[in-house]
């Protein structure tokens, strides 16, 4: 067993029990030491930029997809006759109306994009979190495929991975370090309390 991914795990032989805290949430010994200072590793930090660009990719897809859901609709379905009909007899206002949405569509893009650039940059805030862990809810599957788990750790609900779920025991007392707050919280590192 690799002695800096041991953090977080009970005593336990690996070939009965599966991977530790350490190794299904990411966190090394030296990122574990860090956020118990409240700081991050340069590892951390890497991670949280990857975490940046993939959320930004997948709201600027989600989002690109129903306006183009939504001008298909408008275009082609029965449904958009009403829209169509506005727009032949009041055009003024059927461009005001779409320049409002082609600038509401840009400025979510320039936040999405401002908001995640700085991920992982700057004086990060780690902040500590212990509780007894009980899942919530079932499982969602996101836009990209991946399977979460509401979770609850102490005053915490938080969303984790199906596996990173699996690795934690219901009833249990852990002390999670945090990057946000919230259920869009980062949990930066875990250990057993």
């Amino acid at each position: 067993m690799n002695p800096s991914n041991s953090i977080g795990a009970q005593p336990q032989n690996r070939q009965y029990y599966g991977p530790t805290l350490a190794d299904v949430f990411e966190f090394t010994a030296e990122d574990l030491a860090a956020n118990r200072t409240g700081t991050v590793t340069d590892h951390q930090r890497g991670q949280l930029k990857v975490d940046g660009k993939n959320y930004r990719k997948t709201m600027v897809l989600a989002i690109g997809a129903i306006f183009i859901f939504a001008i298909l609709t408008i275009m082609f379905l029965p449904r958009g006759e009403p829209v169509r009909q506005m727009i032949a007899t009041q055009p003024a206002l059927a461009a005001a109306v779409l320049g409002i949405i082609a600038v509401g569509y840009l400025v979510f893009l320039a936040v999405t994009f401002i908001g995640t650039s700085s991920a992982g940059k700057g004086n990060i805030k780690v902040t500590v979190v212990n509780g007894s862990f009980k899942l919530v809810g079932r499982p969602v599957t996101s836009l990209d495929g991946k399977v979460y788990q509401r979770i609850k750790i102490g005053r915490l609900n938080s969303y984790v991975t199906d596996a990173q779920a699996s690795a934690l025991v219901p009833g249990s007392t852990y002390r999670a370090y945090l990057k946000g707050n919230g259920q869009t919280a980062k949990i930066l590192s875990i250990e057993t309390a």
